[in-house]
């Protein structure tokens, strides 16, 4: 299809905040800018106050918003669905494709849906990172009830639009079996490829960080956050240390990071 298309992207977290989603979502809309369609993104910015910028040709609605309790470093727009009329106005979308079942989103697909506008949605969630941040014992009848719950806020949601998107096969039988409806395709998340120039790093890391290429070389690439269970590869490789000679390189950032280093 050659029609260029204006396509409004509505989620809860957009860098510059580090998530897994949010990566995912600026490769894919810088991906689509190349090929010629107009972005939009409405996502919490960092007050009680919005704005509006133009980010390498691609405008982003940042809407006032709040810290979230457990992770203040992130934020949520209880309120963002005050602002829609107008961004969909002014910005007049072809398509809306939301990145998660938050508040950002839901105001998005409630407006689509008055106005007859076809909707994608890209699923990364499951309610287990979430249940990592509430300490909630696994197995435990509590844990099994918010369990539930947090399934079944994400499909009353993801039942409402016409085709999801996800990043595996997994994650596809995975929220086909908590009840969604609609078609599922995997389409997986893209790389910034310019990113990750060997010539150019690759020495000076390697010296930086005296990595030794000689050894098999372990790599941990996330957020630093309890549900990424970098302790859990700790624990795993603990178990070799004394059968084979290997460096274990954790990177990213998080609350969990001076706890990991001990």
């Amino acid at each position: 299809m050659n029609r260029k298309l204006k396509i409004l992207f509505a989620l809860e977290s957009y860098p510059p905040e580090v998530t897994g989603s949010g990566i995912a979502t600026i490769c894919l809309v810088r991906g689509l800018v190349r090929r010629g369609h107009k972005i939009a993104v409405v996502c919490p910015g960092k007050k009680l106050t919005g704005r509006q910028t133009d980010e390498d040709g691609i405008i982003v609605y940042r809407v006032s918003s709040l810290p979230l309790i457990f992770h203040k470093e992130f934020r949520f727009s209880p309120f963002a669905g005050l602002n829609f009329k107008f961004f969909f106005k002014e910005f007049d979308p072809d398509v809306v494709h939301i990145e998660d079942h938050l508040f950002t989103a839901r105001a998005a697909v409630k407006f689509a849906r008055k106005k007859g506008i076809k909707i994608v949605g890209t699923n990364h969630f499951t309610p287990y990172n979430w249940l990592y941040n509430l300490y909630l014992k696994e197995g435990t009848p509590l844990y099994v009830v918010v369990e539930k719950i947090l399934w079944a806020y994400f499909v009353r949601l993801f039942n409402k639009i016409d085709v999801i998107t996800v990043p595996t096969l997994y994650a596809g039988g995975l929220i086909k079996n908590s009840g969604i409806k609609k078609p599922v395709r995997v389409i997986s998340n893209g790389l910034e490829l310019k990113e990750f120039n060997e010539a150019e790093a690759s020495y000076r890391i390697l010296t930086k960080y005296k990595i030794d290429r000689s050894k098999i070389i372990f790599l941990s690439a996330s957020r630093l956050d309890k549900e990424k269970r970098v302790d859990l590869i700790l624990d795993a490789l603990y178990r070799i240390k004394d059968k084979i000679d290997f460096q274990f390189i954790i990177t990213g950032r998080g609350k969990e990071k001076e706890r990991l280093k001990k």
